[in-house]
């Protein structure tokens, strides 16, 4: 029995009709050609490039709806942890004239800490709001109120970043990490906080910027505690903090009205302006009185101090705080006031080390 070769496609679709080689198409779903003409009138085939993928459809649909909880795709949180760390620690560098081994050894420990903690933070965050959440436009379609995840997955994925956190915990000496375990009373009182005061940003203040009390200590040791430069450096960041979040807060005022929601967006309503003034004066005089405790050279005071008070009150001025928008526009933007502190001492421990002594 001789068997005949089938016959490719091509040469099929050449002996059919019309009507056919459309109903092949859509039977099979083979997409076209497209057609473009080049820069010399003749037309070639131009094949559909498949649109770029983003990193979250790399991971199956559980893990991202983790890293979604985990807020991994918006850094400005852990950015804004992080700053009060860095500052902190810069400034116990320059105070003991530290290596710069172990200064790059506290800044990494405390920047991998900082994005832990600020995960764990977020998913303790979402499992106090989840039915809150579910009733504010912004974010009701985050993984816990849009049931995307359960209660119990998220349970499950915060006992795995507070593990990892403990780890970091534990490269600390013992007076710092016993300073760590009193930072997750504010931490898991935070969420609470807006359903009883209109001032939850305060706390947020204490959690956020608790990195400024532990960094000093976990470079220069329990013996040299500073708390003459240490506790108006905190006073600093909390005036910070309270600042922007209040900014933040503004985009969802609307809804937490609605929602029984307080914070100080709705306590200050109008007269927010006058107030945030206030709270960058607070944070400017305390963060110059830090460096003066500390004897800061010149690079801090005409970089990060002038700096810090140029960048907050433009700031104020330009914000429009009826445009949610524009609120959390200048909301992200406090993550590059934190570089900017956080390079001028940096900038003058360098300039101590090499131009002051000498």
């Amino acid at each position: 029995m001789i068997i005949k070769p089938i016959a490719s496609p091509a040469r099929y679709f050449l002996r059919t009709p019309s009507w056919s080689a459309v109903a092949i198409f859509q039977a099979v779903k083979i997409k076209p050609l497209q057609l473009r003409t080049n820069s010399s009138n003749s037309v070639t085939p131009n094949l559909i490039s498949p649109s770029k993928k983003s990193w979250k459809d790399l991971f199956s649909k559980r893990w991202q709806y983790y890293a979604e909880i985990s807020r991994a795709g918006s850094p400005t949180g852990t950015y804004l942890l992080y700053s009060p760390c860095t500052w902190s620690i810069l400034m116990a560098a320059y105070a003991y004239d530290s290596s710069l081994v172990n200064v790059t050894k506290m800044l990494a420990l405390f920047g991998v800490g900082s994005f832990l903690m600020r995960s764990a933070g977020c998913v303790i965050n979402d499992l106090w709001d989840r039915e809150l959440d579910a009733k504010v436009e912004r974010s009701k379609s985050r993984p816990l109120a849009s049931g995307k995840l359960s209660v119990r997955q998220a349970i499950s994925l915060l006992s795995v970043q507070l593990t990892a956190s403990l780890g970091i915990l534990l490269q600390l000496n013992p007076y710092t990490i016993k300073l760590g375990v009193a930072s997750l009373v504010p931490v898991c009182i935070y969420p609470a906080m807006k359903r009883i005061t209109y001032y939850p940003q305060v706390v947020l203040g204490l959690t956020f910027g608790y990195g400024a009390v532990m960094g000093w200590p976990a470079l220069a040791g329990e013996a040299c505690m500073n708390w003459s430069v240490v506790a108006p450096l905190y006073l600093s960041t909390i005036s910070w903090i309270v600042l922007y979040d209040t900014i933040y807060a503004h985009q969802d005022k609307r809804d937490d009205v609605k929602a029984n929601i307080y914070s100080t967006a709705l306590r200050f309503g109008d007269n927010t302006k006058p107030v945030l003034c206030g709270l960058a004066a607070l944070q400017i005089a305390t963060l110059a009185t830090a460096g003066i405790m500390n004897g800061q050279g010149p690079v801090f005071y005409t970089l990060g101090v002038a700096g810090a008070a140029y960048r907050l009150s433009s700031m104020i001025y330009k914000v429009d705080l009826d445009d949610p928008k524009d609120c959390f526009r200048w909301f992200k933007r406090n993550s590059n006031t934190g570089y900017l502190v956080a390079a001028a001492i940096a900038l003058d421990w360098l300039a101590k080390s090499f131009i002051y002594d000498s």
